[in-house]
């Protein structure tokens, strides 16, 4: 999730069986807290409920694609 809100995403995926087509922008001008946010927020709504995403979890990541 975190290189979706980095890089962006686009093209056909398929989730729990079901293509979606789409195009979802680059959010890398978010701050790592913010993306961590984001990303935690999604994890712990709509019916889920996942760990927490921190800041330095994005960080990382955001190394990791440069």
């Amino acid at each position: 999730m975190i290189n979706v809100i980095l890089q962006g995403l686009e093209g056909q995926i398929e989730v729990d069986g079901v293509a979606y087509n789409g195009i979802m922008p680059a959010h890398s001008f978010l701050s790592d807290a913010e993306a961590a946010g984001v990303l935690t927020y999604i994890r712990k709504s709509f019916g889920n409920n996942s760990s927490s995403i921190s800041a330095i979890e994005v960080a990382n990541a955001r190394k990791e694609i440069k």
